[in-house]
C-alpha cells in the first residue's frame, strides 16, 4: 500500500460510520485526527516513512492534511512534488 491509502486507513480506524474527507481537507479542524489518537498517528508515520519525527519540535501545520504530510514525510512518493532536472537548472 501506499502511504496516502495507509494513512487514510488509520484515519478511519474502527468508526461505525464512514469519514468523508479528501487529501486536503484540514484533518484537525474536522476532528478526523484528536490529540488522543495523534501520538499513534505520529508512531504510523514514523513506521512508513522510516524517519524519526521529533514531537518536541514538530511543526503542527505538518499534520493538517494527508497532502501536507505527505510532502513532508514522504517526498519520493508525492506526485505533485515538482522535480529537478538537468535541464531545469541550465539556466544557472
Amino acid at each position: 500500500m501506499n502511504p496516502r491509502t495507509e494513512l487514510r486507513t488509520f484515519l478511519q480506524g474502527d468508526r461505525p460510520d464512514p469519514v468523508v474527507f479528501s487529501d486536503g481537507d484540514d484533518l484537525i479542524e474536522k476532528g478526523i485526527l484528536d490529540s488522543l489518537r495523534f501520538r499513534e498517528f505520529i508512531h504510523l508515520i514514523e513506521a512508513l516513512s522510516g524517519m524519526a519525527i521529533d514531537v518536541e519540535n514538530l511543526n503542527i501545520d505538518d499534520f493538517r492534511s494527508i497532502d501536507r504530510i505527505v510532502t513532508t514525510f514522504f517526498p519520493a512518493t508525492d506526485p505533485h512534488r515538482e522535480h529537478v532536472t538537468s535541464s531545469s537548472l541550465s539556466h544557472f
